[in-house]
């Protein structure tokens, strides 16, 4: 809420608050177009003070909550809840209480994980909204890569617990999508920094691999906007 990209709507909330102190707030904190990497934790703290320092009395935070749909919605809700009850928690600590419970021995790789995509768009000028794009400069190769990395040593790290393996295979499914959408601009980012692509075969293959990994969460992507239709 602090970014100069949100000076119209802290305008509106300062002008609302001067004629009421019950103001409530319906807010979007997913990306409800594309099944891509949407790294906003950091920021659910921040501007959950903000409100409650400027007569937001109510907040309702939209998250999908589609089952097995990936994106860390559970995380995103508990997190969101504990810090609805009491604001003064520090939210990176939740965030590890989390994570560690809820992917056990997975939990060192997925918290990698989310510190890559976090880092990442903390370095560039993009701004997460509800529709942002697969072609975001912070899904570059290199945080893909990375992000790739630690995900598949999330998976390695539960291989023999199948409800935590497929609680982390649900993440991939993000960082794959991405892949196969910008497949062509992303294999000339690698063979650039003279990186190893992590996927054998060609679009059409991760495609079809990222349709029976969702079909593995019971996950329809039919309709999904894609340069390959569902």
């Amino acid at each position: 809420m602090s970014d100069p990209i949100n000076k119209m709507f802290r305008d509106d909330l300062d002008g609302w608050a001067e004629v009421s102190d019950r103001l409530r707030i319906w807010d979007y904190v997913d990306n409800f177009t594309y099944l891509v990497p949407h790294p906003n934790l950091r920021v659910l703290g921040p501007n959950l003070r903000y409100y409650a320092d400027h007569s937001v009395k109510g907040i309702f935070n939209e998250v999908v909550v589609q089952p097995d749909r990936p994106g860390f919605a559970e995380l995103k809700l508990w997190l969101l809840g504990q810090l609805m009850w009491n604001l003064d928690q520090d939210e990176e600590v939740l965030i590890e209480d989390f994570v560690r419970g809820y992917y056990g021995p997975a939990a060192d790789s997925i918290l990698a994980y989310l510190k890559a995509i976090h880092d990442a768009v903390e370095a560039t000028d993009d701004h997460l909204g509800l529709s942002s794009p697969p072609d975001a400069d912070f899904l570059s190769w290199s945080t893909l890569s990375e992000g790739w990395k630690h995900l598949s040593a999330a998976e390695e790290a539960v291989a023999d617990d199948p409800e935590l393996r497929k609680r982390v295979r649900l993440q991939w499914i993000p960082v794959w999508f991405t892949f196969m959408f910008r497949w062509d601009d992303l294999l000339a980012e690698a063979k650039g920094a003279n990186g190893s692509w992590p996927f054998d075969g060609t679009q059409l293959d991760l495609h079809a691999d990222l349709v029976e990994l969702a079909a593995e969460h019971d996950l329809n992507l039919k309709g999904r906007s894609s340069p390959i239709a569902f």
